[in-house]
């Protein structure tokens, strides 16, 4: 059983081999490369406990590591950059990416793995969901902890609608 990554479409890795090249960064080793399909939700679904079957494609984002120990995080929008991070920004995700691939779940069972990002709460989570049946399972980039999807919901839900409270200033509107 394994953590069954999608394959990033020729177009969008070469656009994302220019984009470490134009940011001095040689092409990592493949092994040392995720790339994440993104889904979104926005602040108003997640205050009303929007189902994560409600986030809709928003992109991906490639994760890759060197022997030299650097991490760079790029975000895609179809073949075209639209940001990159490197350092411990990019080993936050990395780092997720570790520990959802040493969970006992994903050696028991297939999983694919999507990036959920929420701008609005300004948080993301690797998302599991099992390839036949089964509970979904949450990992929130920065933390330790692996949720269930309900707990997950219930969580945003709460921050998204405290956010919705404030004034636009205050909750950093874009």
């Amino acid at each position: 059983m394994a953590l069954i990554l999608a394959g990033a479409p020729a177009g969008t890795f070469s656009a994302y081999a220019i984009a470490l090249q134009d940011f001095g960064l040689p092409e990592p080793p493949q092994d040392a490369t995720f790339f994440l399909p993104v889904r979104s939700l926005c602040l108003e679904e997640l205050a009303m406990a929007a189902p994560l079957s409600d986030a809709i494609p928003a992109g991906a984002r490639f994760v890759a590591s060197w022997p030299n120990g650097s991490v760079a995080s790029c975000e895609m929008n179809g073949d075209e950059l639209r940001s990159i991070v490197q350092g411990d920004d990019a080993r936050i995700l990395l780092n997720a990416m570790h520990l959802v691939l040493s969970l006992d779940a994903v050696r028991q069972r297939d999983y694919e793995v999507y990036l959920l990002s929420m701008p609005g709460a300004q948080r993301e989570a690797l998302c599991l969901v099992p390839v036949q049946g089964g509970s979904t399972l949450i990992a929130p980039v920065g933390e330790a902890d692996i949720l269930t999807e309900a707990t997950f919901i219930q969580q945003n839900a709460a921050i998204a609608r405290r956010r919705l409270s404030l004034t636009c200033s205050e909750r950093v509107c874009s």
